[in-house]
């Protein structure tokens, strides 16, 4: 009997609708399409950084901002972990979400707004000692700035 209610366990969970996909990247096949490509995701993104991961939480990941090529940032970046949650209490992680390691350096392709930006793959967004062709495009679309300063708070 046990049996039977194990089987037909496993047979239900593989007719129930499935409500996560993989995360599918495309690639270009020219140097023209990746081009394109790159020039795409540059501008979509909010902001295009280097930075080292500092603090990884539940809800995202800190960096310490060490070069700028969009958007106004300051020395410290907050990425949300995933696109974003309906509640503040529940967490969501998609299979297309970027996830960082505490201290190391990375190229990020940040999507969102100003105030809610996260990373996710199929994207430019890598390990620094992996983006040196990413890094070479990014010199013909503009030249990389220090953060802005972070302010002093007023008395």
């Amino acid at each position: 009997m046990k049996r039977f209610i194990l089987v037909l366990a496993l047979f239900a969970s593989l007719l129930s609708p499935k409500s996560s996909e993989a995360c599918s990247c495309v690639d270009a096949a020219t140097e023209e399409q990746r081009a394109a490509m790159f020039q795409r995701q540059y501008d979509d993104a909010v902001a295009v950084f280097v930075g080292r991961a500092v603090e990884t939480d539940r809800s995202g990941n800190t960096f310490i901002v060490q070069q700028v090529w969009k958007g106004d940032l300051r020395e410290r970046v907050h990425l949300q972990r995933s696109s974003g949650s309906p509640s503040p209490d529940l967490v969501v992680v998609s299979s297309c979400e970027y996830f960082f390691a505490p201290t190391q350096t990375y190229l990020v392709f940040a999507y969102g707004t100003a105030s809610a930006m996260w990373a996710q793959k199929c994207t430019p967004t890598t390990e620094l000692s992996d983006a040196a062709e990413a890094l070479e495009r990014l010199k013909s679309i503009a030249p990389p700035r220090p953060p802005n300063p972070e302010r002093e708070p007023e008395p």
